[in-house]
């Protein structure tokens, strides 16, 4: 039955309608593959940016678990050292401190004792809650920072505690001790990632650009973490 579609005349007809029909299907594959190589582009940007986003945030948070060790072995030596001394500074003038960090002791909200900290104020304190870690930012330095409020000897101290997460600045000289939290960063998982150290941070505008909220101990967001999407 079909040769006679394939004879005489007939045959270039079937041809030409076989060709068609196969230029047809190939023009309406192509777009269909296009869309779908282009769909698993997208969730693979996705999945990848989310993972970068994993990694840096479990970086950050072993950050705040190693302060947070710092500082409850400082407020337990406060505790037994001001206890044994009648609250009196002469016992913790000789405080050791870890690297890069600082303190300050307020005695019934008079400023009694600090070390190595560069503001003397309380201001930022108030808008977190005790023993919650935050970033306080200056012009020079952003501070991985949290306090807490001891009694002892029926006194009330605040302990205000820092460590420096970054310098914003840097000295040519042998001296100069470089720290960068989001150096540390994109050096373990190989891309350049950027950090706002405020909790009032935004979202990029640019598409180009992932970024992912940080959250402290307290699960509350303390800044944004900014990365380029992954490229072909």
């Amino acid at each position: 039955m079909l040769r006679r579609f394939f004879k005489g005349n007939n045959k270039y007809f079937t041809l030409s309608t076989l060709i068609f029909i196969l230029i047809l299907a190939i023009g309406f594959y192509e777009p269909v593959k296009i869309n779908e190589l282009e769909l698993n582009w997208r969730s693979f940007r996705i999945l990848k940016s989310e993972e970068i986003a994993r990694q840096s945030s479990e970086i950050i948070r072993e950050n705040i678990s190693d302060f947070l060790k710092d500082f409850n072995t400082l407020t337990a030596t406060l505790k037994n050292d001001l206890s044994n001394t009648q609250n009196k500074i002469p016992e913790i003038e000789n405080l050791s401190l870890p690297e890069n960090c600082s303190v300050l002791i307020w005695r019934n909200s008079k400023l009694f004792y600090w070390k190595n900290e560069k503001s003397l104020k309380q201001n930022s304190i108030k808008y977190f809650q005790r023993e919650e870690v935050f970033f306080e930012k200056t012009k020079l330095t952003a501070e991985l920072t949290v306090y807490d409020s001891l009694l002892i000897n029926g006194e009330h101290f605040l302990v205000k505690f820092s460590r420096t997460a970054e310098k914003f600045y840097k000295f040519e000289n042998e001296y100069f001790q470089p720290v960068s939290l989001t150096n540390s960063i994109s050096n373990e998982i190989g891309i350049d990632v950027k950090i706002d150290f405020s909790p009032k941070a935004k979202i990029s505008k640019d598409g180009r650009t992932f970024s992912a909220p940080v959250y402290n101990n307290f699960n509350n967001k303390i800044g944004m973490l900014y990365f380029p999407k992954p490229q072909v």
